[in-house]
């Protein structure tokens, strides 16, 4: 048998932008700059459905029990821009406060949160806006997303400051069969077609006319 043909056009390259709420109007925010690469990954848990003399994994005796579904983002260089920030402690809210700092008043946003995770609290979906080696869209999407990871801000000498997350999908209450992710592909797959030689091309129309 052949070896199989690659096909260039189902690269995608790693290359792209993290968006929260993408798609979502008004709600659309990018996370920025960042540092190292990030990954989404999505993990089933199967249970084996056992029966008198098994001798091991059977087809069609497997199901799946529970599954998570988690993006994580690389080293969020922004992560110190208000709006972005709140996305990343459950519960958060911003208020601009003026403070006396050295005998000066400053403008502040101040982040608290009082950790009570409400419908509020969920991203519609994050996702990585990436493309094709021949320019498609190719778009992962984890939906219901709530960064549930801890945050570590290393405070290093000559280092940016540049903490990770990891928000992980949710079910919808109304579609509980439903993993919490999309992938969008543009255009579907697309096929790979080598130019025959001259010789073979040749060939094939002699037989067409026949």
């Amino acid at each position: 048998m052949a070896a199989p043909r690659p096909n260039p056009y189902a690269l995608v390259l790693g290359e792209g932008a993290i968006m929260m709420n993408f798609g979502i109007k008004n709600k659309e925010k990018p996370l920025g700059a960042l540092r190292g690469g990030g990954s989404f990954s999505y993990e089933p848990e199967f249970k084996a459905i056992e029966y008198n003399g098994s001798k091991g994994d059977t087809k069609g005796f497997k199901r799946i029990v529970s599954s998570k579904t988690q993006l994580k983002t690389g080293g969020l260089l922004e992560f110190f821009n208000p709006e972005k920030t709140v996305n990343f402690f459950p519960g958060a809210e911003v208020e601009e406060v003026e403070k006396p700092v050295n005998g000066e008043k400053k403008k502040y946003s101040v982040i608290t949160s009082h950790e009570m995770v409400t419908m509020d609290s969920y991203l519609e979906n994050i996702a990585f806006v990436g493309q094709t080696a021949d320019g498609r869209d190719v778009i992962i999407m984890v939906l219901n997303a709530l960064n549930d990871s801890s945050i570590e801000a290393a405070f290093e000498g000559g280092d940016e400051m540049a903490p990770e997350a990891t928000f992980t999908g949710h079910r919808d209450p109304c579609d509980l069969d439903k993993a919490p992710f999309e992938i969008w592909i543009e255009g579907g797959g697309k096929e790979f077609v080598c130019d025959l030689p001259p010789e073979a091309s040749g060939k094939v129309k002699t037989l067409e006319k026949k």
